[in-house]
């Protein structure tokens, strides 16, 4: 399964517009600090552009891994590119949950 999702985002640094192209791409066992899941991968790839038009684009490399039961990704990576140079890296797993 694939889907392009764009949206315009707003916060302190100002206003900006984003695409990015997902792709469903495997179910895998991952194991974060709430458990061990059986997780669905989903890959982005796009970009992100202030909307003023004088910022250079920010491409951007997205994966979370996604179980359907739980309302938010279990583990998270993104990756923020400005040409050649990356200007983020992160990555954010699920430390607990409580189903309710």
């Amino acid at each position: 399964k694939r889907w392009e999702s764009r949206h315009k985002t707003v916060n302190a640094n100002g206003e900006g517009r984003a695409q990015i192209d997902f792709k469903v791409v495997d179910r895998e066992q991952i194991t974060v600090p709430a458990g061990t899941f059986n997780a669905f991968r989903v890959d982005g790839n796009g970009w992100w552009q202030a909307t003023d038009g004088r910022s250079a684009v920010v491409n951007q490399q997205l994966v979370r891994w996604i179980v359907p039961e739980i309302r938010s990704p279990i583990l998270a990576e993104e990756r923020q590119y400005r040409g050649n140079q990356a200007i983020v890296s992160e990555r954010r797993e699920l430390t607990a949950y409580l189903q309710s």
